[in-house]
């Protein structure tokens, strides 16, 4: 609906605010507490998505006789449905000791009986006369095994990130893609997409409280102890309730873990 009822820079522009209402439902939904830092960046990435897009799309044409408020009341409506969608996932992912692969299952059944559901209305003759496989080619099984694969993924960033992490993962893959197109579909960057993309990973470094000093005190701890480093992390001395502080005896970072490992120079990401 939103397509065919606003112009295609103002969708890319509104959709954006989906990082918004994540924002906003994960504060008032999973009671979180969000740093001024973050709100910025949580602003930036917002900014930087709406330029790397617009940096994709030709010139807008305006949409004949749409209406625009049921537009913007679509788009604003995707948007919070997203918003409390992420929450949602993340609070079923986070809550209780189930195993994430039973959590997939779980949701991917409720998915799995409406694509059913409307595979049967639109396709249902079709299905019936060719088979279920009709038309499944190499290609479309590697889709979907992507497809797949990717549903895992952010079922892990969800699961030991957050919704909002995901929105700024999501912003990168862009980015990336954007990168890609420009090996396989001759895109040219421009100046916009050099600025929103900038915008993008300023703001994952600002969400995450990564500083160029803490990442030259990483890059130095993990220098002179990273063998600890890797052997506490095959421990499995990635969980959440982690902490840094700094060291300046023994090395740059020191990791206070949770589960109160022995001390040591360790260099992770820090917690979410």
């Amino acid at each position: 609906t939103p397509p065919t009822n606003l112009e295609p820079a103002v969708f890319q522009i509104m959709y954006q605010v989906k990082m918004l209402t994540t924002a906003v439902l994960s504060v008032t939904m999973l009671r979180k507490r969000l740093r001024p830092s973050q709100w910025g960046a949580v602003a930036a990435c917002m900014g930087g998505l709406v330029l790397v897009q617009l940096s994709q799309l030709g010139t807008g044409v305006p949409t004949a006789g749409g209406n625009q408020f049921v537009g913007f009341t679509a788009v604003l409506s995707a948007c919070t449905m997203s918003g409390f969608a992420g929450c949602y996932l993340e609070r079923v992912l986070q809550k209780g000791n189930t195993s994430l692969w039973i959590r997939n299952m779980q949701l991917g059944t409720w998915g799995f009986l409406l694509g059913l559901a409307s595979m049967v209305v639109k396709d249902g003759a079709g299905v019936v006369e060719h088979g279920f496989f009709h038309g499944y080619t190499p290609v479309v099984w590697a889709v979907i095994g992507i497809q797949a694969m990717g549903g895992l993924l952010i079922s892990l960033v969800v699961r030991y990130g957050d919704a909002l992490m995901k929105g700024f993962a999501t912003g990168l893959a862009i980015i990336v893609t954007t990168l890609l197109s420009v090996v396989f579909f001759d895109f040219k960057i421009s100046a916009e997409y050099l600025c929103g993309a900038s915008l993008v990973l300023a703001a994952i470094l600002l969400y995450s409280n990564i500083t160029p000093r803490g990442v030259m005190a990483a890059i130095q701890g993990f220098s002179t102890r990273g063998g600890a480093f890797v052997h506490h992390a095959i421990r499995g001395g990635w969980r959440k309730g982690h902490h840094f502080q700094h060291d300046s005896k023994h090395c740059a970072v020191k990791e206070v873990f949770a589960d109160a490992a022995p001390a040591g120079c360790f260099v992770s990401p820090p917690a979410l």
